[in-house]
C-alpha cells in the first residue's frame, strides 16, 4: 500500500472514531471491480462514483485511494446497509455517469458486531470485500461470523514488550493489534 494512502486511511479511521463515538454505524469498504483505467480516467471514475453515492445513499463517503472508498451509514445495522448498498449497485449500473460500465464489490461490517474502533470495523469490512472478490466480484458480503482460528507463534521478548506497551497506550487488545498488523501486511501486498 502506498504510504500516502496508509497515512490517509489512518487519519480517516481516527476521524471516524471521533465523529461516530457512541453512535451506531455500518462501514462499507468498496472497491471498483477490475478498474484498470487509462491515464486520467481514474479521476473521472472516482468523481462520478462519489456523485452517484451522494445521489443515492444517506452516508458519508470517503475516497481512500486507487479505486477504493469507505462509506459510513450512520444508524444502520448490517441488514439495512446491505439493502442500501444494493440500491447503490443498481444506481451505479444504470447511471449515465458510469461510462466505463464498471461494477463494484463491497464488504460491510458494523460497529455493534465487529468492534468498538473503526480499525476493527474496517477489518471486518475488508474480510467481507475479500470474500466478495473470491466469489466472483460484483457482490456485497459481510465477514463470516466467529471464524477466528487459533494460531500460535513465537515472538522475541522485545516484540512482546512493545506490543504490550502499545496495547496499553491505545487501550486495545494485543490480539486485535496483531490481526490489524496482518491485515495491513495484506493491504500492502494486495496482489495476493
Amino acid at each position: 500500500m502506498d504510504i500516502n494512502i496508509e497515512q490517509k486511511l489512518n487519519k480517516l479511521l481516527e476521524g471516524i472514531d471521533e465523529k461516530y463515538r457512541d453512535k451506531h454505524y455500518t462501514l462499507a469498504f468498496v472497491d471498483i471491480d477490475k478498474c484498470k483505467p487509462e491515464k486520467g480516467a481514474l479521476e473521472e471514475i472516482t468523481r462520478t462514483f462519489l456523485e452517484v453515492v451522494k445521489d443515492t445513499l444517506p452516508c458519508d463517503a470517503y475516497y481512500v485511494g486507487r479505486d477504493e472508498f469507505i462509506l459510513i451509514l450512520e444508524g444502520c445495522k448490517s441488514d439495512k446497509a446491505l439493502n442500501l448498498l444494493m440500491d447503490l449497485k443498481h444506481a451505479w449500473k444504470n447511471s449515465e455517469k458510469n461510462t466505463f460500465h464498471l461494477t463494484f464489490s463491497a464488504g460491510i461490517a458494523s460497529n455493534s458486531e465487529h468492534g468498538d474502533h473503526a480499525s476493527q470495523v474496517l477489518t471486518g469490512a475488508e474480510e467481507g470485500l475479500y470474500r466478495a472478490k473470491q466469489e466472483g466480484r460484483n457482490m456485497i458480503m459481510q465477514p463470516e461470523k466467529d471464524q477466528k482460528i487459533m494460531k500460535s507463534n513465537y515472538y522475541y521478548p522485545y516484540q512482546l514488550k512493545r506490543l504490550k506497551m502499545y496495547a496499553e497506550k491505545t487501550n486495545n487488545k494485543e490480539a486485535d493489534i496483531l490481526r490489524l498488523a496482518l491485515n495491513e501486511f495484506f493491504r500492502r501486498h494486495d496482489e495476493l
